[in-house]
């Protein structure tokens, strides 16, 4: 058996397990080791299912869907138990998609971060003056105003950085 049926079938006995844990899959899947999102429930806009599939080796993935809580690891039948050199090929494939999406995340995070500190400085500081305030009859409490008067309030005890509040 040449490696694109056996992948095409392996594809088709994941999309079953999709839909034996409850879910609705998606029209397409794709084999490509990155997380896909999916409307777990048929519903337009959702987005709550997601897989993960690798196609090398022997085919294996992990699918589920945030909201139902919904988590499963799946493996393709290949009627044989896997090798002890299958199985760490498996584990070091696993370990490395960790690893590219940790650093992924960190350096989202870290661009986030960054905007969020550029945008702090470059805010005026609220004055008690500013009509927003004033109408609030609120105080500045360290605040900052952009040029389209949004403010910004720190929030770095609690994230981190700076986050702001989009308020006003």
């Amino acid at each position: 058996m040449s490696a694109a049926p056996f992948l095409y079938q392996s594809e088709a006995e994941f999309r079953a397990a999709i839909q034996a844990a409850g879910l609705e899959p998606p029209e397409s899947i794709e084999a490509d080791g990155e997380l896909h999102r999916f409307q777990s429930n048929g519903k337009c806009g959702d987005d709550a299912g997601w897989y993960v599939l690798y196609g090398d080796g022997i085919p294996a993935g992990r699918f589920g869907c945030w909201r139902s809580g919904v988590d499963q690891s799946w493996r393709a039948n290949v009627g044989r138990t896997q090798s002890p050199a299958e199985r760490e090929q498996g584990r070091q494939r696993v370990e490395a998609a960790r690893l590219k999406r940790d650093q992924a995340d960190r350096e989202r995070r870290e661009g986030a971060r960054k905007r969020a500190q550029a945008e702090w400085e470059a805010a005026q500081p609220a004055l008690a003056s500013h009509p927003y305030l004033a109408r609030k009859r609120v105080k500045a409490h360290g605040g900052r105003v952009w040029v389209n008067n949004y403010h910004a309030y720190p929030a770095h005890a609690a994230f981190g950085g700076y986050k702001s509040s989009g308020i006003g």
